[in-house]
Order: structure tokens, then C-alpha cells, then sequence
């Protein structure tokens, strides 16, 4: 018989106790994916149980001690230290989402003589422990983009603690197939992938690494509860070693530690290049007019094949706009396996792409990626020299934490009002001639040319 749910009460930096109804419900947003019944370990001293799951969690037995609680960071900075007088029904949650190699000392307060010794001390330590850790985009079905971003980021966190029992929780059984099969994850034998909390996968730490979409989360410090630092505005890869703690590591120019196996290599009979012209929101298009047009026109007079591997021939946007593949591609199109679309970019000549997963996935093929994109600075994806974008015009909105997004709006400034002037320009303003004198600096394209 499952036990009662426990109530929450947050200890907020640095000195006070918030009871749960009086706290924002962003604070609030991930504390049901946590159980709430009972919690992972069961402290030696008898007199609490504690895990490292939505932050630091403690819930103690007795209701009739105080009890001085400091909690700080392996660093030494402290976080938190004040006089808890505990409710039985109650769970205590210093709840930062990220990772944080926590120091808490606990020692009874007697009012008296206060400065008495720490009867324990509990360190954060997740070897031979097991860690969830959920890969999603605004609580949402993880997609290729994500996934590699983040699963990315989760072997420096397996690297780290060799010994913890990885749980990844991604909602996604093809990207988790693929992953499994055509990756060197079946290398790292701490990394799993289950379907999520219960009482068989309980955990002693778990983790959120991804964008939410939460009201005023880019210009509220509520966003510090969720990120380190300024890292939501700063690129998946960014975020997601943050979120795990992981330091010294520049997420945006090393190559993943991802790498692909069993997709067979080959050469075309005749070169080709694959482009992706769809993405998960309107405003990653390359809005330009005929911009796409003539890009596979000067392909063609290269001598190149050109694919369009898009998931969808038409896509529809926001219920009102609908975008179909370029004209003069070979059309490839369709709900494919991911391995058999590594296959296909694994093997061409370069890619051309937005921000969107097909780029991410030619990013982990190590082929060239001409990656076209306004709304995001290049940090926000990975790094490739042949990145453009139009910085005379506005641009690289989603990086910046005073503008608000919601899954409605196409542009933050001017929402749907495609007849502004200004409406999404960082795109409309990428011209054919930027993106082809930046496929001209491909080494290949140069050795073409210089052959005629």
C-alpha cells in the first residue's frame, strides 16, 4: 500500500522557510516528478530520510526537535542556514534544479546553548547511486535536437561520476533506438534508458536538463532556480552542462563526445549535399523569398545533387501557414529512421540547415554544416565556420533575457503580424548570396571552383 503524500516546504536562500501554497507555481513546476510519499535514503541516525531529488529534499521523523540546518556547496559558499522546527507531514526541498555537490551539516539547536556540534553531515555523492536524469523540451517528447544536445552532455556526467547508475528518461523510443544501436552510448555502461519514475526507479538525484516554457522564466530570477548563471540564453549544450555541473568544458566548440557507429560509409555516384528546410517553429525558417531557390540552382551548376531530407514535404505552422520543400530537389522526404537519415548525411558532400535536429544530427556525422538561423546567436547551436546570420539587422532574440517567447508567437516583437515591416527581418534579411559565399568557403566547394 503506497504511502501518504508528503507536503512540501521550500527553504529559501538564504534564511527562511516558505510554506508550498505561498510559493510561486514556478517553483512548484517540477515537484510532482519527484515522489512525494517517501524519499531515497534513510538516514542512519534514524531521524530522517533525504535524497538529492528537486534539490536537496529532508524529511524528519519527529516534530518535537529544532534542528540547525546549513547547507552549503562543496566549494565551501554557503547556501542556506536556519532554525528548523520540522512538521512530520512535511517535506523540506532547497530546491535549485541543478546539479550542486551539496554539503548539509545538521545539528540540534538547543536555545540555550545554540553553538552545539553537528551531529551528521551529509555529501553529495552519486556513485554506485541511482540518477534520473529527463531530457525534454517545455515538459514535452524530447526531440533530435534535444536529445543530442543533452544526452551529450550526460556522458561528461557519467565521465564524472563513473560509478552512478545513469537512468536517462527521454520519452522518445526511436531516438532511444538509435542511440542504443547506432551510438557509442552502449560504451558507457552506467547509462540506461527507462520510461520514468515508479516505485522499481527511484532515485537518489534527479535532474531536468531543458528549455521551459514557463511565463516571465527569461526576465524573472525565478529562472535561477532552473539554470546556473545565464546559461538558459546561452545554447543547448551551455545549459545542459550547467544544469549537471559540469565545469571547464566549452560546450559550444568541442565535438560531441557522441559518437556514431554501424552507419555505413560510401561513395555516391555522384557528390551530393542535403539540406533541411523545416524545423519545429516558424521562426527557425530561412523566411527569405527565394533564397532557398537559388542556393539549389548554384548546387546544381556545382555539379551536386541535392536532397532535401525534411520530415515533412508541407508543414504547417501555427495553424495558418503553410511551407512546402523547394522546387528542383530530389525529394526525400518522410518519417524515416534516424539511423538511415545519419546514413544519408554521413555520406554527402556538406549540409545545409536551420536550427533544427537534421542539423544537429550533421553536426554528430562531422560532415560541414552551413547552418542558416537569425533568431538564435550562433552559441545557441554548435559551433561550425560556416554559420550565417545577418547581425545589421535585429537579431538573435532568443538569447536575450528580456524578450518573452510562447509557442504561439512566431516573433516576440511582432507575435503573427506577418504584415509588419520588421516582422521576423532576421530571417527575411539572410540573403542568397551570404549563404552561398559561405558554401564557397567549404574546402570542397574550393577545390570544385579552382578545377572548374
Amino acid at each position: 500500500m503506497k504511502s501518504k503524500e508528503l507536503k512540501y516546504a521550500y527553504l529559501e536562500s538564504p534564511f527562511s522557510v516558505k510554506e508550498e501554497h505561498t510559493v510561486s507555481s514556478v517553483y512548484n513546476c517540477f515537484k510532482d516528478y519527484a515522489p512525494r510519499d517517501r524519499l531515497f535514503i534513510q538516514d542512519v541516525s534514524g531521524l530522517f530520510e533525504y535524497d538529492f531529488c528537486n534539490g536537496f529534499r529532508i524529511h524528519f521523523y519527529d516534530d518535537t526537535v529544532a534542528y540547525m540546518i546549513t547547507i552549503s556547496d562543496a566549494k565551501g559558499h554557503m547556501i542556506y542556514k536556519n532554525v528548523l522546527l520540522p512538521k512530520k507531514d512535511c517535506i523540506y526541498a532547497y530546491s535549485k534544479l541543478y546539479c550542486i555537490e551539496y554539503v548539509v551539516t545538521i545539528s540540534y539547536y538547543d536555545y540555550v546553548a545554540p553553538q552545539m556540534p553537528p551531529f551528521r553531515i551529509i555529501r553529495y555523492n552519486p556513485n554506485n547511486q541511482p540518477i534520473g536524469i529527463y531530457i525534454s523540451y517545455n515538459n514535452q517528447k524530447s526531440g533530435l535536437s534535444d536529445a543530442i544536445a543533452w544526452t551529450n552532455c550526460i556522458l561528461y556526467y557519467a565521465e564524472k561520476y563513473k560509478q552512478a547508475q545513469i537512468k536517462i528518461i527521454m520519452s522518445n523510443p526511436s531516438l532511444e533506438k538509435f542511440f542504443l544501436e547506432n551510438t557509442n552510448i552502449q560504451d558507457y555502461k552506467n547509462i540506461s534508458f527507462i520510461d520514468g519514475v515508479n516505485d522499481e526507479n527511484r532515485f537518489y538525484a534527479q535532474y531536468y536538463i531543458g528549455y521551459y516554457n514557463i511565463p516571465k522564466l527569461k526576465t524573472s530570477k525565478e529562472r535561477f532556480n532552473y539554470y546556473k548563471e545565464s546559461s538558459c540564453c546561452e545554447g543547448l549544450v551551455k545549459a545542459g552542462l550547467d544544469i549537471l555541473n559540469i565545469e571547464n568544458v566549452d560546450g559550444y566548440r568541442e565535438r560531441p563526445k557522441i559518437k556514431l557507429m554501424n552507419i555505413p560509409k560510401r561513395k555516391p555516384e555522384n557528390p551530393y549535399v542535403c539540406i533541411s528546410t523545416n524545423a519545429s517553429s516558424f521562426y527557425k525558417k530561412w523566411l527569405n523569398t527565394d533564397g532557398w531557390q537559388r542556393v539549389i540552382e548554384y548546387l546544381y551548376y556545382l555539379g551536386y545533387d541535392v536532397y532535401c531530407i525534411d520530415q515533412n514535404r508541407i508543414e504547417t505552422y501555427n495553424n495558418f501557414v503553410k511551407m512546402a520543400v523547394p522546387d528542383g530537389v530530389i525529394d526525400d522526404t518522410g518519417n524515416k529512421p534516424i539511423a538511415e537519415r545519419a546514413e544519408m548525411i554521413a555520406n554527402c558532400e556538406f549540409f545545409i540547415g536551420i536550427s533544427s535536429g537534421l542539423s544537429w544530427l550533421a553536426w554528430l556525422c562531422d560532415v560541414p554544416v552551413v547552418l542558416i538561423s537569425g533568431f538564435s546567436k550562433p552559441k545557441t547551436e554548435f559551433y561550425t565556420p560556416y554559420r550565417v546570420i545577418n547581425y545589421n539587422v535585429c537579431n538573435g532574440c532568443w538569447n536575450e533575457f528580456n524578450q518573452e517567447w510562447n509557442e504561439y508567437s512566431c516573433c516576440p516583437l511582432y507575435g503573427n503580424n506577418i504584415n509588419e515591416t520588421n516582422f521576423l527581418i532576421c530571417s527575411l534579411a539572410i540573403r542568397s548570396e551570404s549563404v552561398i559565399k559561405t558554401i564557397n568557403e567549404i574546402p570542397s566547394v574550393k577545390e570544385r571552383l579552382k578545377n572548374g
